[in-house]
């Protein structure tokens, strides 16, 4: 219960700011404003976690349903975000249980759902942050290869960084990892292409 009262504060604060000062008035154009359904994702990922992929190589395709549903609050499942990456891929056949596919689809599927997407290349972890700069990520892990969601890097007072993972191995039960730097650089690959996303205006 705690958790849920915690994801319905949230919401709350977000409808207060995107209300405030007139309880009727819509949001300025250009304006995040306040979503019903982001708000509600939000409380799902409290008391459900993200979602787990469902096949052994659909870490791409999950981890981009993840994405989505932070972004835009739409809950899409993974059995159709399979089917439309197949479909931009040209491979109606693929199958996601013996077959990984490469990352940059990522990309295109996001752009397909309302999430603006920045592709770089060779990012070192310490630069993620400036990276980032404040938005959520697709990026790959190694050994074996593996592409997850990053909300973000906290780092505190004394410079010590908390990499925040959204992992969708089931082996973490949809809940975020938060990996110290020596954990995270054990697992990071920074060949790997980062997907840096925000919502489309």
């Amino acid at each position: 219960m705690d958790e849920l009262a915690t994801a319905a504060q949230a919401a709350q604060e977000e409808f207060s700011a995107a209300t405030e000062g007139s309880p009727v008035s819509p949001c300025p154009d250009g304006s995040e404003g306040f979503s019903i359904n982001r708000a509600l994702a939000q409380v799902r990922r409290w008391l459900l976690g993200h979602f787990t992929q469902q096949n052994s190589n659909s870490c791409v395709v999950a981890s981009s349903r993840n994405m989505i549903h932070e972004l835009t609050g739409e809950n899409i499942s993974e059995e159709d975000l399979q089917q439309e990456m197949r479909e931009l891929m040209g491979k109606p056949d693929h199958d996601f249980e013996t077959t990984p596919i490469n990352p940059a689809y990522a990309a295109q599927l996001l752009e397909k759902h309302g999430v603006k997407t920045q592709t770089h290349r060779n990012i070192a972890s310490e630069d993620l942050p400036a990276t980032l700069n404040g938005k959520p990520a697709l990026i790959g892990f190694k050994d074996p290869g593996h592409r997850v969601m990053l909300e973000g890097v906290d780092i505190d007072e004394d410079g010590n960084r908390t990499y925040k993972v959204r992992d969708p191995d089931p082996a973490y039960g949809g809940r975020t990892r938060e990996m110290s730097q020596e954990e995270f650089d054990a697992k990071y690959n920074p060949q790997a292409i980062v997907i840096v996303c925000e919502r489309a205006p």
